[in-house]
């Protein structure tokens, strides 16, 4: 666990300094790699869980929250969309990489993939307390991290950096965008139906 806290603090921090560190992992990288995706994922997941389910959200002049159940049906989605998120971004990177005949492995795709959206997933914390859930914009610090990681795990040709890089940034905004409209609408489809509680 204090590995799991010093690696997120590092990355955050240091990040050039974290991305040399995973570069020159050991064969136990794929099993620390979902390891850490799985831990890191349940903050936004149990604050979804806790804000939503307990703390509500003022919503013009009436309060709401879901009843613990739906709550806890919310965040485990949230949870599994993103892992699933994770899972796609790593797929998409080395596509990506692929496309843009960038030499790396599949390995660099995944650690770039996951270790770039610590900042993403930590800024789910905001959750905790709906009426502050804007500041999980926060997360695009993760744009930053990869921009630093990706010269440092994989080889891309001088001529192709600029774009392979925006092209990279492009995919991962718009596939968490994608990723928190989905979360959304579990969160506000429970908060609208029938079943709330005031």
């Amino acid at each position: 666990m204090i590995n799991f806290i010093e690696k997120v603090r590092e990355i955050l921090l240091n990040p050039r300094r974290a991305w040399e560190r995973v570069k020159g992992e050991d064969g136990k990288a794929i099993k620390n790699l979902i390891l850490y995706a799985a831990l890191l994922s349940v903050v936004p997941a149990v604050s979804i869980f806790i804000g939503y389910g307990f703390l509500g959200l003022h919503w013009g002049m009436a309060y709401f929250r879901l009843p613990p159940l739906n709550a806890f049906f919310c965040s485990l989605v949230a949870y599994l969309l993103n892992l699933a998120g994770l899972a796609l971004a790593a797929f998409m990177l080395n596509f990506t990489m692929r496309y843009f005949q960038v030499e790396g492995s599949w390995e660099a795709a995944a650690k770039l993939a996951v270790y770039s959206a610590t900042a993403y997933l930590l800024s789910g914390i905001f959750n905790l307390v709906p009426a502050l859930r804007f500041l999980s914009i926060l997360g695009l610090y993760g744009i930053y991290t990869i921009y630093i990681g990706i010269p440092v795990m994989l080889k891309v040709p001088q001529e192709k950096t600029l774009s392979f890089i925006l092209t990279v940034a492009i995919i991962l905004i718009v596939l968490a965008f994608i990723i928190n409209t989905l979360i959304s609408q579990f969160i506000f489809g429970f908060l609208l139906a029938e079943y709330l509680t005031i």
